[in-house]
């Protein structure tokens, strides 16, 4: 029993300092990745949603939102 929590201690150590070093490696080639950063967003879905409501399929406008949240769906069923 004793022999395997070494074992599962030696393991464990051993991820840990290989996702340190690869946490290092990337640090340096792309900056901190803990940094926190803020997007500008200017609309949320509803609102923009309930905007366009009456906007015929195909119609565009010069409007530019910022929107930010997970894609859920595309539904890409045309040539634009």
């Amino acid at each position: 029993m004793l022999d395997e929590i070494e074992r599962i201690k030696a393991v464990t150590e051993e991820e840990l300092s290989r996702r340190t070093a690869r946490l290092e490696q990337l640090t340096k080639q792309f900056g901190d990745p803990f940094r926190t950063t803020q997007f500008p967003k200017t609309h949320d879905a509803l609102a923009i949603k309930e905007k366009y409501a009456a906007l015929s399929e195909g119609k565009k406008t010069t409007d530019r939102v910022s929107v930010a949240g997970r894609i859920m769906a595309i539904r890409n069923g045309g040539t634009a």
